[in-house]
């Protein structure tokens, strides 16, 4: 079982009107299994829900009850209020 905390997100720059965010991301294995490597689509929504980028976060081999940081980044024309993993579950930021 994997817990995942969604940093707040800092825009770090602005290309083409759009603005480039980064978000700090903790990766907790809370089972007694090594959780292997793992890539995951990350699915960027607004205040209002709408989606309004999508990022790619990789995660290496982690070992039971262990933590791992890892970062997000993306550009995106609105503000990010919230994350939606592939698999559907919805985390809030900051």
């Amino acid at each position: 079982m994997l817990k995942l905390t969604f940093g707040e997100f800092q825009q770090s720059g602005i290309v083409n009107g759009e603005g480039i965010f980064v978000a700090q991301v903790t990766a907790q294995n809370v089972s007694e299994q090594a959780m292997p490597r793992s890539v995951f689509t990350v699915f960027v929504s607004d205040k209002n829900g709408v989606r309004i980028a999508r990022a790619r976060l990789q995660l290496p081999e982690i070992p039971p009850y262990r933590t791992q940081n890892a970062q997000v980044q993306f550009s995106a024309a609105g503000s990010p209020a919230g994350v939606t993993l592939l698999a559907g579950r919805r985390f809030p930021c900051g």
